[in-house]
């Protein structure tokens, strides 16, 4: 590969900025629960790997628009194995189900992805003539003479029973993470070659931050390791125990409650470069170090890990404190091979698309996982909070905590 020149690499991190930009860019500038619809369950499917959300019940057209905003459309259904695993993981308690075949301009039935299939699955006489009837769904109890697991074409906004739509995305779905600011971070047990940064060092994230007050730590390595964090308004490149001795922006400023797109690029004993939205300052020599991350903290005694940690939304090992405010997102690490910036590698990758659960996956290292501390808000990728079902068996009664408006369970 042709040798690039060190004025590249500060290229090359515009780029990456604007690949995040690019790929956030149809996130909701303000992320805020959805008051109509809701995503309630979510599961991904082994046989295709495509997501499939169960949405609150409504009309087949509000649940279709639904699904387009989600990046997808009411599902398309391929087989009777897809028919039965949609069943057994959305119907358990007899729901029916709003499936994206629909009678279009020129009266034919077609599916709402475009897609075209080759199985049905009507019941006996479906679908009918009647005009009204342009919709179809899954029959998820037995009614009159359909059996589970039948086709029925219907009206959009049926008044006799409820049906709630099932939205198929293909791929995996882009979740996000919010943190409170006050108990929320991820732990990276398994740094592996997040250890052996030494000659250079890039890290690139996008962020919502609610708010700019005080120190807010996004990333760090360790025990007062390198990172990224925000102090005040200013992005700062984590290099020392002091805070005050981080390399800070003084110009380029993040503004709260909207996406702000940021980097950092590090040459050891070189210099540091800030960028924030593809503008960028940069500092010579001045805390161009790339530590470890092995201070030896007091919170670091007897760490079963010897807080060799990798740190999400906290001070790192360290330091219980300065947790961050907001949404992270798409965070990359990377180094080049030496200091003349040959071959860009990216080592890890943070994209939270698992969307449930208290563990998250690095997208580059399998291997690497991160346990999830608190109770961050999972996030559908338009800012509205993902929501799951709580099962209930017959007789069985569910006490909720303490609630204020507009808290959520």
């Amino acid at each position: 590969m042709k040798k690039q020149s060190p004025s590249f690499a500060i290229s090359v991190v515009f780029i990456m900025i604007s690949g995040i930009f690019c790929t956030i860019g149809s996130v909701s500038g303000q992320p805020s629960p959805n008051i109509g619809l809701q995503v309630i369950d979510t599961q991904v499917n082994p046989e295709n790997g495509n997501t499939y959300h169960l949405l609150s019940s409504d009309s087949w057209e509000e649940s279709q628009t639904f699904a387009e905003g989600l990046g997808g459309n009411l599902v398309t259904i391929n087989d009777a194995e897809e028919n039965d695993w949609l069943l057994e993981k959305f119907s358990q308690d007899g729901q029916h189900i709003w499936m994206g075949m629909y009678l279009d301009d020129s009266e034919n039935w077609a599916w709402a992805s475009g897609e075209q299939t080759f199985w049905e699955n009507w019941g006996n006489d479906q679908p009918n003539d009647d005009e009204d009837e342009k919709y179809s769904h899954i029959i998820g109890t037995e009614v009159g003479d359909f059996e589970v697991g039948e086709w029925n074409n219907i009206d959009n906004d049926p008044d006799y029973f409820t049906i709630h739509g099932v939205v198929e995305i293909s791929g995996e779905a882009n979740h996000m993470l919010m943190f409170d600011g006050e108990d929320d971070w991820i732990e990276i047990h398994n740094p592996g070659t997040l250890n052996q940064m030494s000659d250079t060092l890039i890290i690139s994230a996008s962020i919502w931050p609610t708010d700019t007050d005080g120190v807010q730590t996004i990333i760090m390595k360790g025990d007062h390791g390198w990172g990224l964090e925000l102090i005040g308004d200013k992005l700062a490149y984590s290099s020392t125990y002091s805070i005050s001795e981080h390399p800070a922006t003084s110009n380029l400023s993040i503004v709260p409650e909207q996406w702000n797109h940021i980097a950092v690029e590090v040459k050891n004993n070189n210099s540091v470069s800030l960028f924030i939205d593809n503008e960028s300052e940069t500092f010579n020599l001045s805390g161009s170090i790339i530590p470890p991350g092995n201070f030896g903290s007091n919170e670091c005694i007897g760490d079963e890990y010897n807080c060799n940690q990798l740190v999400i939304g906290r001070h790192g090992m360290g330091y219980d404190g300065n947790y961050f405010s907001g949404i992270i997102e798409n965070i990359s690490i990377g180094n080049f091979d030496n200091t003349t910036a040959v071959n860009l590698s990216i080592l890890s990758e943070w994209r939270f698309n698992e969307g449930h659960g208290e563990w998250t996956w690095d997208s580059i290292e399998a291997t690497r996982s991160g346990y999830i501390h608190g109770t961050p808000q999972w996030l559908m990728y338009d800012g509205s909070p993902v929501t799951n079902a709580i099962l209930l068996e017959k007789g069985e009664e569910f006490e909720s905590p303490e609630m204020e408006r507009d808290d959520q369970i």
